[in-house]
């Protein structure tokens, strides 16, 4: 009986080293060997402490610490201007042949603003007509003639800067968001009677085209994100 007690308390006194030499933190299964019920000390006739097992928990525990320390990069738009490498024309693996396609885009954007700058101005001057006592009905169709001008002008150059635009440029959802706001205002320009209750519609419209001037503003800087200037 009392070497039996003894065997326990050596068996006690070994667990209690293992569990200060673990690293804080780790997760243990521990492994119980026994002989007529007690806990021993011995495996295979050499003096051995039971130890926990935690080798299979290296792995998932590396995993976890890397994944804090390094978070996945954002997207880049367009991949940069590459440099001097692959063809020596800065054409490399940085991606410039995306950057010069998005940079013919932000062009094709500005012309888009200025048939937005000739649908404001030309909308302010039709309300300047019809707020008049007296319409002058052939002023009022030439000028309701110029503003379609200007609405279709726009969907064309709108619907050329969607072809063009690179895969995955940040431009592309604004684009969209302008080609809706292009059909509303082409139906509000058809619709113009050339007398005073256009004046609501006009008032309208003005907002519609200022907005539509800073969305493509926005849509032209987003084109050329991740490119050199």
């Amino acid at each position: 009986m009392q070497f039996k007690s003894i065997i326990v308390a050596l068996a006690t006194a070994s667990n209690a080293v293992n569990a200060l030499a673990i690293p804080e933190g780790t997760a243990l299964e521990p492994r119980d060997d026994r002989v007529d019920g007690l806990p021993v000390a011995t495996v295979r006739g050499n003096a051995k402490s039971p130890r926990p097992h935690f080798k299979r928990y290296k792995g998932v525990a590396l995993s976890a610490a890397l994944s804090a320390r390094s978070p996945a990069p954002e997207p880049q738009n367009n991949g940069g201007d590459g440099g001097k490498g692959d063809d020596g024309k800065g054409k490399g693996g940085g991606g410039g042949n995306d950057c010069k396609a998005a940079r013919d885009l932000a062009k094709g954007i500005q012309k888009n603003i200025k048939d937005q700058e000739g649908e404001l101005k030309t909308a302010n001057e039709i309300r300047e007509i019809v707020g008049r006592n007296t319409v002058n009905e052939q002023e009022f169709k030439t000028a309701k003639e110029k503003l379609l001008g200007f609405v279709k002008a726009g969907i064309t150059q709108r619907e050329e800067n969607q072809k063009k635009a690179p895969k995955g440029n940040a431009a592309i959802p604004g684009l969209e968001e302008v080609a809706k706001a292009q059909k509303q205002e082409l139906e509000q320009a058809e619709g113009l009677k050339g007398n005073s209750q256009d004046l609501a519609t006009l008032i309208k419209m003005k907002k519609e085209f200022e907005d539509g001037i800073k969305l493509n503003e926005q849509n032209k800087k987003d084109a050329v994100k991740g490119c050199k200037k």
